[in-house]
């Protein structure tokens, strides 16, 4: 079917302009030449075969790419740009869930250009705060403490770029409500960057896990975003992203080990004295202007509708998350095994690490069902084998 030029719209959302089609000079397969519409309008080449194929998206099958005179002048359909600001800040709250009894928002010294976050408390700077007299001390251990909460009214100032929050993700109870994978822009070069963040998101749609991918307020960094709808154990959380960053290694031996200190929450349980690790909040205001903290799409622009795309986004079930760990957690044991043969510990006594196989492997894994049974391997023609025991 010859495709028509004009105007697309992805199933993402953002908008191309179809040029003209060629065809390939060494297999003849006809090519469609086309721009995007937003960003500083690369020109792309697809195959003409995948413009107007029908894939699954978020659980519904979609055309991958929609001509504007196939479009319905409605609105869509959720919540969008044109929603109202309370229908905006209501998605937002349900998304983005963190205790409910502190958040903190960033500062920025104007004096040596240090910044931070710090707990939002009423009594900051007052005289009874330890600051004020040039003390030092966690807000947490302070006496004094009167921590504003998090409520609709801190997102609706985050939003309209009052203020920049950051939530605590890990809840009183150690549940949580998302996963989070922070790619901190100053520990990557930007080719680096881009290179681990479409391994993880590769996994995810080979495996249809839905996730929102955000650019940092420096738009240096990437959030990865994995929701929940129930509250859900924060060690089962992170033992699910760990799975999933497991499986991305496997198929991607660049990925380093430092991607696993990249989950928040950072920890299974709360840390005493403290509130756990935090987190900055997307679409924020200000940062927005210069396309930071957007969410963005596989060649990291920013979608044109970002309310539509978060309303898509799905939330997991804790069972769902419980069946992805076990789907990926195979992965575990032959990443560890190549990465051991990488340093040569097979040339000794294969015993040693025997041990290192029952804790990778999670209680998830295991089905609950005591010891799992550790592989054994052996060396074959000069290559090591597995065999089942």
């Amino acid at each position: 079917m010859p495709i028509k030029p004009g105007k697309y719209t992805h199933l993402k959302g953002n908008k191309y302009e179809v040029i003209e089609t060629a065809t390939h000079s060494e297999t003849l397969e006809e090519m469609v030449v086309y721009r995007a519409l937003y960003g500083d309008g690369c020109v792309w080449v697809r195959p003409a075969n995948m413009w107007d194929e029908i894939v699954k998206y978020n659980g519904r099958q979609v055309k991958r790419f929609t001509h504007e005179d196939e479009l319905v002048a409605d609105k869509p359909t959720g919540i969008h740009n044109y929603s109202s600001p309370k229908e905006k800040v209501d998605l937002f709250m349900s998304m983005f869930t963190g205790r409910e009894d502190v958040f903190a928002k960033r500062w920025e010294s104007t004096k040596n250009g240090k910044s931070g976050y710090v707990p939002v408390c009423k009594n900051e700077w007052s005289p009874i705060c330890p600051k004020a007299g040039g003390g030092k001390m966690k807000c947490s251990d302070c006496a004094n403490q009167d921590f504003v909460k998090f409520d609709a009214d801190a997102i609706e100032k985050h939003l309209t770029g009052k203020m920049t929050i950051g939530i605590y993700p890990m809840l009183s109870d150690e549940t949580c409500r998302f996963l989070a994978f922070d790619f901190d822009g100053k520990d990557y070069t930007p080719e680096d960057l881009r290179r681990d963040v479409s391994a993880i998101r590769e996994v995810c749609e080979e495996k249809q896990i839905s996730m929102a991918v955000e650019r940092s307020r420096s738009g240096e960094g990437i959030h990865f975003w994995i929701f929940f709808s129930e509250n859900i154990p924060a060690s089962t959380a992170r033992k699910f992203g760990s799975s999933l960053v497991t499986y991305a290694m496997n198929k991607h031996h660049t990925l380093t080990f430092k991607t696993y200190d990249r989950l928040i929450p950072g920890q299974d349980t709360m840390p005493k004295g403290g509130f756990g690790n935090i987190i900055a909040l997307p679409l924020q205001k200000e940062s927005r202007k210069s396309g930071g903290t957007e969410f963005v799409d596989e060649n990291f622009n920013s979608y044109t509708d970002q309310w539509n795309y978060l309303y898509n986004i799905k939330k997991y079930l804790l069972d769902e998350i419980e069946r992805l760990i076990r789907e990926l957690s195979d992965s575990h044991l032959y990443v560890c095994v190549s990465f051991l043969q990488g340093i040569k510990l097979f040339n000794s006594n294969l015993d040693v690490i025997d041990e290192a196989f029952e804790y990778l492997v999670t209680e998830i894994a295991k089905g609950k069902k005591g010891q799992f049974p550790c592989p054994v391997f052996q060396r074959e023609g000069g290559e090591i084998k597995r065999i089942n025991r």
